[in-house]
């Protein structure tokens, strides 16, 4: 599903957490019922690409933890 920050037939930005915003993980993909999201680290030097949920921060707290 394509991200965009109007909503029109795409997921809208604002329902996303604020740990995805782009300043620590940017979004590189969301899934057709919009509740899994695929983020990249912003702060590896690899890139690194975390799998979680609209619902949950958990697996991108933990990476921030013992990653970076």
């Amino acid at each position: 599903m394509d991200i965009d920050d109007t909503g029109e037939g795409r997921f809208n930005r604002e329902l996303l957490p604020v740990i995805l915003d782009g300043a620590f993980f940017q979004v590189s993909s969301i899934d057709a019922d919009g509740k899994n999201v695929v983020a990249k680290c912003q702060l590896c030097p690899k890139p690194k690409s975390i799998n979680g949920s609209v619902n949950s921060t958990g697996n991108y707290l933990s990476h921030m933890k013992v990653i970076n």
